[in-house]
């Protein structure tokens, strides 16, 4: 018995052991697998594509159930990460040796003309290959060339040019104007460009311009516009209107007073002063390149001139440096109505 019992024993042992290597395994078990590890190239990242019927889980294998009949996921090969090239900043082309073919000028100010130390640009441009506008998209004007001069900014446009339709017989053309007021530069020469930029995106052949500035060029402009040049009679009592700014400010036409006086100052007599009108003058914005000119017309009705030849000195106070700048003179005759 002693000896039965040792060996009832074992043999119960190994029965069991049978019973539980060839049971059933569960659809639902899990069998732990090693873990994968995946190496990504340098700067990428790892994106997984879904599959509607099986779930990745890292380091279990899929179920039964749900591989069943599955089609495995794509395997896909993770690429660098694309680099981009340098975009140069807007307004700072780069150097370039050859443009595209285009037509315009600089009319103002004339070659090797004296300049104070703020002027305006004004020209003209277009893109022979448009005939539906000017083909236009923007003007940069640069001191000096791009790539090795300095980018100063964009010019004004449109500008009405209607002699420009009619010159080149296409009306599309005819608001190809265009002006920029300069910032303050340095007494000396300088040679601008004006690089008219196609709206397609190509750089037409430049413009350019070569200029002395004299630091003690006035920036003040006064003018008289009415009445004009070809009238040479006007009566006691008449009304007379024009513009007048400083180059100099940032504000405004930058004038503080304008005086009109019968004869110069020194000696003569004061009329009136003039008021000036805020955003009478678009065309100034078109002809100095700022929507700040648009102030700077005036108006003014003087009385009681006496009857005979006349001197009107018109004279302007810059509301920048409290000079006095001009005259501008209107010579005319007065007659009695």
């Amino acid at each position: 018995m002693k000896n039965l019992l040792p060996l009832s024993l074992l043999l119960l042992i190994i029965v069991v052991g049978v019973a539980l290597i060839y049971a059933p395994v569960p659809e639902n078990a899990q069998v732990a697998q090693p873990t994968e590890t995946v190496t990504l190239a340098p700067g990428a990242t790892e994106t997984a594509s879904p599959s509607p019927s099986l779930t990745r889980t890292p380091g279990l294998r899929p179920s039964p159930t749900a591989a069943s009949g599955a089609t495995p996921a794509p395997t896909s090969t993770l690429a660098p990460a694309p680099t981009r090239s340098p975009v140069p900043a807007l307004g700072v082309p780069q150097a370039q040796t050859t443009f595209r073919e285009g037509q315009g000028a600089v009319e103002v100010p004339g070659p090797n003309a004296t300049v104070a130390s703020r002027f305006a640009i004004r020209g003209w441009a277009f893109d022979p290959s448009q005939t539906r506008d000017c083909g236009i998209g923007q003007i940069e004007v640069w001191d000096g060339p791009a790539g090795t001069g300095a980018f100063v900014g964009f010019a004004y446009t449109p500008v009405t040019r209607l002699d420009i339709s009619t010159r080149f017989n296409q009306q599309a053309y005819g608001q190809c104007g265009f002006s920029f007021l300069t910032p303050p530069k340095p007494e000396g020469t300088h040679r601008w460009y004006v690089y008219p930029i196609a709206r397609t995106g190509e750089t037409l052949t430049p413009l350019t311009l070569e200029v002395r500035v004299d630091p003690l060029q006035p920036l003040v402009s006064i003018a008289v516009d009415s009445p004009g040049s070809s009238v040479t009679q006007i009566t006691p009592t008449v009304a007379m209107s024009g513009w007048a700014l400083d180059l100099g400010s940032d504000i405004g036409a930058g004038i503080s007073k304008l005086e009109i006086w019968l004869g110069p100052q020194e000696t003569g007599t004061l009329l009136t002063e003039a008021a000036f009108k805020p955003d009478s003058r678009p065309d100034l914005v078109a002809v100095f390149g700022a929507t700040r000119w648009g102030s700077a017309g005036w108006s003014a009705e003087v009385k009681d001139l006496p009857t005979g030849p006349v001197e009107l000195y018109v004279y302007a106070y810059s509301a920048v440096d409290g000079k006095r700048y001009g005259p501008a003179i209107l010579r005319k005759q007065v007659v009695q109505p």
